[in-house]
């Protein structure tokens, strides 16, 4: 082989090395940005469920068509009835 092609071939192959590294450096960054974005993509996506799950449950303990509002509603029915009774009987005492 010619000294001129060894020469050359040589260059090309540290030129090859050399693109390569620079290569696996531009991976290695995107694959930590990857990781970090899908991290913070995770992180979200439990938290929009967390409070989904939450407003899903308060609205069935405290909506309208839950027990909780319609024992409010008969409870506070009830102390309206108890404090009319209650007025009643007092002022059917001073007559």
């Amino acid at each position: 082989m010619k000294p001129q092609a060894a020469e050359r071939i040589e260059r090309l192959r540290r030129q090859g090395e050399r693109e390569r590294a620079e290569l696996a450096v531009e991976l290695a960054a995107l694959r930590h940005a990857f990781e970090e974005r899908r991290r913070q993509l995770r992180f979200a996506g439990t938290a929009v469920t967390a409070i989904a799950t939450v407003g899903t449950v308060l609205y069935k303990i405290f909506g309208r068509a839950s027990l909780a509002y319609r024992v409010g509603r008969i409870a506070s029915a009830a102390g309206v009835l108890f404090q009319l009774g209650r007025a009643a009987f007092k002022t059917k005492r001073f007559w």
